[in-house]
């Protein structure tokens, strides 16, 4: 597999390990404020996969993380 290909593909599965980090937190939360934000970046991280895998402009930005 290419560099680039792979690259992208690292990313999502960054982007996607924290939105599933975030989803396991905001479960043992108690204030719906704080789980909503919560989950609403989870959202972010997971369009973020997408972004990276579909176009590969983003997973250059992962190895910063």
């Amino acid at each position: 597999m290419a560099r680039g290909m792979r690259n992208k593909f690292v990313a999502a599965r960054i982007y996607r390990d924290r939105a599933e980090e975030l989803r396991t937190i905001a479960d043992g939360l108690m204030h719906e404020t704080e789980r909503d934000l919560l989950m609403s970046i989870a959202g972010d991280y997971e369009r973020l996969a997408k972004s990276a895998e579909t176009r590969g402009g983003v997973a250059r930005c992962a190895s910063q993380f």
